[in-house]
């Protein structure tokens, strides 16, 4: 039979029974909410550190827009110039043409008609003078107005090539219309560790190439000189050693890449051979 004294000893054990539960669960509950609590922050640095990469980018990419827009503006000023030339010389092609014409004519006149003085005969030969000079003058011009309209063609072609460039990248999206996904736990696992690492795996030289920058390559202004450089292309011993799936990788980041290319090889080996010769 249970005393009085039992009776409390166990109700005092299940009294502390309960209370111990209660705290470890609310030591528990206090941890995991922790544990919580740490993960979302991690989760917010990494979108937060996502977001300052893509807003970069787009200030990289605006900065190559705004480089070209300076190209074109500069090659439609010198096409005009070059218009504005060819035009001067047709004009001036056009009066010497006339003038030749009519030394011509007079010439011919002055053959089938009767030499009868000193003085027609004087000018005679200096009619003929006159069109031998002019017949000298003739083909410079000729072949002057022939190199204006050829660099007004090329000049043309370029600013064709540079518009169409402009309309690409203008049709990119901007940067306030770049959408976000919520996030979940572990969609941004490794993020960081991805994001910190160069798209290209180029085994680049870092020791420079003498006093070559990449620069000096007609065609690499400071906004793609910084982006080839964020992709480990930091000299022109590492353009050089780019494959073609390099170039298909970074092609994302720089437009038409695949065909500027060529030509950056090109004056390379041609600034590292004048280099290496001198």
């Amino acid at each position: 039979m249970l005393t009085p004294v039992a009776i409390i000893l166990a109700l005092l054990a299940l009294v502390a029974g309960v209370a111990g539960g209660w705290l470890l669960r609310a030591r528990r509950a206090r941890d995991e909410k922790l544990a919580i609590t740490e993960t979302w922050r991690e989760q917010v640095d990494i979108r937060d550190r996502e977001n300052k990469r893509l807003a970069e980018h787009n200030q990289s990419l605006m900065a190559q827009v705004q480089e070209m827009k300076t190209g074109a503006d500069q090659q439609a000023e010198s096409l005009r110039e070059a218009r504005v030339a060819n035009e001067a010389l047709g004009e001036r092609f056009e009066k010497l043409q006339q003038s030749h014409n009519r030394l011509t004519i007079r010439n011919q006149e002055l053959d089938s008609s009767t030499v009868g003085s000193p003085d027609q005969s004087a000018r005679v030969e200096w009619l003929e003078g006159e069109l031998g000079k002019w017949q000298e003058r003739l083909p410079p011009l000729i072949d002057k107005f022939r190199e204006k309209n050829a660099e007004a063609d090329r000049l043309q072609r370029r600013l064709d090539e540079v518009e169409h460039r402009l309309s690409l990248h203008e049709a990119q999206p901007a940067y306030d219309e770049t959408r976000f996904d919520p996030m979940k736990p572990g969609d941004l696992d490794g993020i960081d560790a991805a994001s910190n690492q160069p798209l290209l795996q180029v085994v680049a030289n870092d020791e420079p190439s003498g006093g070559i920058e990449l620069t000096d390559l007609k065609g690499i202004g400071p906004a793609i000189d910084r982006t080839l450089k964020e992709n480990g292309i930091t000299t022109v011993d590492a353009l050089l050693a780019m494959t073609d799936d390099d170039i298909a990788a970074l092609s994302e980041h720089i437009k038409g890449l695949a065909s500027k290319y060529p030509k950056w090889a090109e004056q390379a080996r041609e600034l590292l051979a004048t280099e290496t010769a001198s």
